[in-house]
């Protein structure tokens, strides 16, 4: 089994490393996809309109908008496992196949309310499917991988689907993909260009302001602190060293523009930054710590 993930904030949500990698990979590749962001932002507006004033985007919610489009992210990757011989591009060989297989049991052993009983009959098979591959010569490991090992693929993605645990496996892997998001402000920014699109336009097209400002929970500019590691997020000055104003948590794209409240849309700013920013869409660095010492920034998508 692969090293598992042990959430310390909450003991009870355990979750496969190997497992949340690959789901984590499959849900920044989907919001590149604009199939994906499209539907994603249907959903969005779906919830916007039918939520109570503090609802999504609105309020800085633990079931905010990384959490949604992570809970997507993974319904659409066990819906793709199965039907994974048509979602395929290429002829899968040994090792592809009996890895997902792997991370698969690994899954469904880790959730908290497993069904034992069909966990032991898919372990069952996948010992058969072992036994099958021991005793069959190298050069026709392919070949059972794309008969035999796909059945399986697709028996247990669609077993674990439609698990009662599933909700379970969603919850726990859609909420360390979002603290994943979180930590990263360019991804979380990307989010952002999906939110603005919520905001009516005026004549012109342009966003209009939709949410109200509110006054952020306490947990909430910790865990925004905390991921800007105390510094300013334009000119990197030390705020809780320097301590030369109150830390103040700037919206990434301002309220006034179509931002949203969204954790995903807020940063750590010094008072003199902000000031300076006023209602106008900066470069943002990144918020991933320096490897080499270097340094970089991005834009946000022109469309904002």
């Amino acid at each position: 089994m692969s090293t598992p993930y042990v959430d310390r904030a909450d003991p009870d949500h355990v979750v496969d490393f190997e497992f949340l990698l690959l789901i984590y990979a499959h849900t920044l590749q989907l919001l590149m996809d604009a199939e994906f962001t499209s539907g994603l932002e249907r959903r969005l507006r779906r919830a916007v309109a039918s939520n109570k004033p503090e609802g999504i985007v609105r309020k800085p919610i633990s079931g905010g908008v990384a959490h949604f489009a992570a809970g997507l992210s993974i319904e659409d990757y066990f819906e793709n496992l199965g039907n994974f011989r048509l979602n395929i591009l290429h002829r899968p060989d040994f090792s592809d196949i009996f890895r997902i297989l792997r991370v698969m049991r690994d899954v469904w052993q880790l959730s908290a309310f497993a069904d034992g009983g069909r966990l032991l009959r898919f372990k069952q098979k996948l010992w058969e499917f072992d036994a099958q591959l021991e005793n069959a010569p190298s050069e026709h490991w392919t070949e059972l991988a794309a008969t035999k090992g796909i059945d399986l693929i697709e028996q247990a993605a669609t077993s674990c689907r439609n698990s009662k645990q599933f909700p379970e496996i969603k919850l726990a892997y859609s909420m360390a993909i979002a603290d994943r998001i979180l930590h990263d402000r360019q991804t979380s920014a990307f989010l952002v260009t999906l939110l603005v699109r919520l905001a009516p336009t005026d004549k012109s097209q342009q966003p209009q302001k939709f949410v109200r400002r509110m006054r952020l929970p306490k947990h909430v500019e910790r865990i925004v602190i905390a991921r800007d590691r105390g510094k300013c997020s334009y000119c990197d000055v030390n705020i809780t060293i320097e301590l030369l104003a109150r830390p103040h948590i700037d919206h990434i794209v301002p309220l006034s523009k179509g931002g949203c409240n969204d954790i995903v849309n807020l940063q750590l700013c010094c008072e003199s930054c902000n000031l300076q920013k006023g209602n106008r869409e900066l470069d943002l660095k990144s918020s991933v710590p320096r490897y080499n010492g270097g340094s970089y920034a991005v834009s946000l998508a022109p469309d904002i």
